[in-house]
């Protein structure tokens, strides 16, 4: 089966649309969650409705068309808006229970420096851009603050993560009695944390040892100086209420 590359076009934005309903976040931060294995699984969910109508398991079916060299031969027509709202239930599944909304940012922690993270106040949050089981290692690559070793246990880990959602820690910045920390200097302060340095931020160590930590984003929001504490503490009771437990590297409430 094939579709033309404007069909495909918009197959991809009609998902991108739906996923920033879905987390109430604005279009371009939404193009994060639209990755390289989110795009391949709309066609495996479109060629198991093929195989569907077949008889036949979806990869039987690709791959007698792709042997035969005809990928639509004998192939029933299916109606592709039923197919996009199959795909998705199946793919778009996680519905976070946090208001992402006004959140900005979405980098990389190894992009924070040349970021224009600012220096107020604020909260932040850190996502895995993926639905896909973790694999986790064996040891942290984190830094030694204080001489201790912030490596948790496989086993451990494996019992604290939070299926069916994105979001691995919340976090917040105070500005401090210097009025100088903010979200700025607690991000940098994560980032190098988790590159190895000696640096305080044993908080939400526990992402460092997910084996695809490098393509973890953090976004940010401003608040109040007298708000971050208590926008936190929201953000992360309506993640309990929905999921039943912290989220995967929150340590407490």
């Amino acid at each position: 089966m094939t579709i033309s590359e404007d069909t495909a076009r918009q197959d991809i934005s009609d998902d991108l649309d739906h996923v920033a309903r879905l987390m109430r976040i604005g279009r371009q931060a939404a193009q994060f969650y639209v990755t390289d294995d989110s795009i391949s699984a709309m066609a495996d969910c479109i060629a198991a409705a093929v195989a569907e109508r077949q008889g036949a398991p979806a990869e039987v079916a690709v791959a007698g068309q792709r042997a035969a060299g005809l990928p639509d031969a004998g192939v029933d027509v299916v109606d592709l808006d039923t197919e996009r709202r199959r795909r998705r239930d199946g793919i778009n599944s996680t519905s976070e229970p946090v208001d992402l909304s006004g959140f900005t940012g979405w980098v990389p922690f190894a992009a924070l420096p040349t970021a224009d993270v600012p220096a107020a106040p604020g909260v932040y949050v850190v996502v895995r851009p993926t639905d896909e089981p973790p694999n986790f290692l064996d040891t942290s690559p984190a830094g030694h603050f204080q001489g201790k070793d912030p490596t948790v246990p496989v086993a451990e880990l494996q019992r604290l993560w939070v299926p069916g959602t994105r979001i691995v820690y919340i976090g917040k910045a105070n500005a401090g009695a210097s009025g100088r920390r903010g979200l700025r200097k607690r991000l940098d302060e994560f980032r190098r944390h988790g590159a190895g340095e000696p640096v305080g931020h044993t908080g939400g160590r526990r992402i460092w040892q997910l084996a695809d930590h490098p393509a973890l984003l953090v976004g940010w929001r401003i608040t109040d100086e007298g708000t971050a504490a208590t926008t936190e503490t929201q953000m992360i009771a309506q993640f309990r209420a929905h999921h039943g437990r912290l989220p995967f590297a929150n340590m407490r409430a």
